[in-house]
């Protein structure tokens, strides 16, 4: 399952773990070696928007 999809899917529950989805993304961006820099740099985001969406604070839109 991809980062969109999990969002896509949080977006349509009544209910959205933001907490969840971020620790998702670490996992994720950590899986593949990536720093929150390089993970921004890749989707057009800075370090600190993917510091927001791992602790839970923003959600990521569902087209990244």
């Amino acid at each position: 399952m991809k980062l969109h999809d999990i969002v896509a899917t949080s977006r349509k529950g009544d209910k959205m773990d933001l907490v969840k989805v971020g620790k998702f993304i670490s996992e994720l961006r950590k899986e593949k070696g990536f720093t929150q820099e390089q993970l921004g740099e890749k989707v057009g985001v800075t370090n600190k928007t993917v510091s927001r969406w791992e602790t839970g604070t923003y959600l990521p839109p569902a087209d990244v």
